[in-house]
């Protein structure tokens, strides 16, 4: 999706979709394959349904370190607050946020070092960041999430699944369960040739996990 990138002004799946289908005819690609981080794992799901709604095929979706649903997210309170918000029409402001974060990275000292903090908080607090509406509206869509809904609609599309058991966001085990349990296969049996017998099931979510020190 970031080939394409989105509004700062927040988040709508359709102008996605269409974006991504304009990237798609003026390159003239075949072959697709998503890589989704996090949230974008949800959205590139959506995103591959939507765009087989219009005869366009995606061969494999990455899903790195992304929530099945809302509760998936490790930080309940936090999570429930920002959408409360957003879904009131409050903005939180750039600024606060910012604070916020800074505060949760001084915290979790252990994961990057003192230069690593002070270079990710001037590029949250830098003009061209993702906005406070960006952020929030995409925590509504991590929020009201039902990933059951494309269960039908990517047809061959195949998936796997990366992340980090230790991840600080998102359960790494309920989230990988899920998204197993939901895509169990996307392969039926048929044969190789005339006379091949035929291949058995496949899997369409493939677990493995990349594990981090940092």
């Amino acid at each position: 999706m970031a080939a394409v990138g989105y509004s700062n002004l927040g988040m709508e799946v359709t102008e996605v979709v269409d974006a991504v289908l304009a990237y798609i005819n003026e390159r003239k690609l075949n072959t697709l394959y998503f890589y989704g981080h996090s949230f974008g794992g949800m959205l590139a799901t959506e995103v591959a349904a939507r765009l087989r709604e219009r005869n366009v095929s995606v061969k494999l979706i990455l899903l790195d370190s992304s929530p099945f649903s809302k509760y998936d997210i490790l930080d309940q309170s936090w999570f429930d607050g920002v959408v409360f918000l957003y879904e009131s029409g409050f903005q939180v402001p750039s600024v606060l946020r910012g604070g916020y974060e800074l505060g949760e990275r001084v915290v979790n000292k252990h994961e990057r070092t003192w230069g690593q903090i002070w270079d990710q908080t001037l590029e949250q607090l830098s003009p061209i960041a993702p906005s406070s509406v960006l952020i929030q509206s995409e925590s509504d869509y991590i929020y009201h999430f039902d990933g059951t809904r494309f269960v039908d609609g990517l047809g061959d599309t195949r998936m796997a699944f990366i992340g980090n058991p230790n991840d600080d966001t998102v359960n790494y085990e309920t989230a990988r369960a899920a998204w197993a349990k939901a895509f169990p296969s996307t392969s039926r049996p048929r044969a190789a040739g005339p006379t091949a017998p035929a291949r058995p099931c496949e899997p369409a979510v493939e677990s493995l996990y990349l594990q981090s020190d940092h």
